[in-house]
């Protein structure tokens, strides 16, 4: 999330999206044009989520639902494949999904019917949770899915 409040514009970093470097634009951009006090991943000096979405800015801060906001977005089979060597990339015992976590997992095809077989949503508490039947890890939002999205990579 990049906030430019001059302009009462936030923009919303979806995940595997090009969002560094849409925010990376941003930041030239209002630089070249003088614009100062461009914030990322906070808001009046409170920290933000990184890949917060719209709705979690507006209940958060309600003084943003008048502001102006963008996002960037991909071709879908394009994340996938982004999101999948980005994955297979972390080392193991990195925060989120990472490569032990596609140990079993030999292609690209695999992992797709994996996403597609096995990742459901169940209601724990008042928190969705993603996982794999059988899985020794749960997911939750913050880690895997983000609310404004079916799926983060389906």
């Amino acid at each position: 999330m990049l906030e430019i409040p001059e302009l009462k514009f936030y923009f919303v970093h979806i995940h595997k999206n090009a969002g560094r470097a849409t925010e990376q634009f941003l930041r030239k951009v209002s630089l070249s044009l003088d614009i100062q006090g461009v914030e990322a991943n906070s808001h009046g000096g409170q920290s933000v989520h990184g890949h917060a979405t719209s709705w979690m800015l507006c209940n958060r801060f309600p003084e943003m639902k008048e502001w102006r906001s963008a996002a960037t977005i991909r071709d879908p089979l394009q994340r996938l494949l982004s999101a999948y060597y980005w994955i297979k990339g972390k080392p193991a015992g990195s925060e989120g999904l990472n490569e032990t976590d596609l140990s079993t997992v030999t292609s690209f095809e695999g992992f797709v019917d994996k996403i597609h077989d096995c990742w459901s949503a169940v209601n724990v508490g008042n928190k969705e949770v993603y996982s794999a039947p059988n899985a020794r890890v749960k997911f939750t939002p913050e880690q895997f899915v983000y609310p404004d999205q079916t799926s983060y990579l389906v």
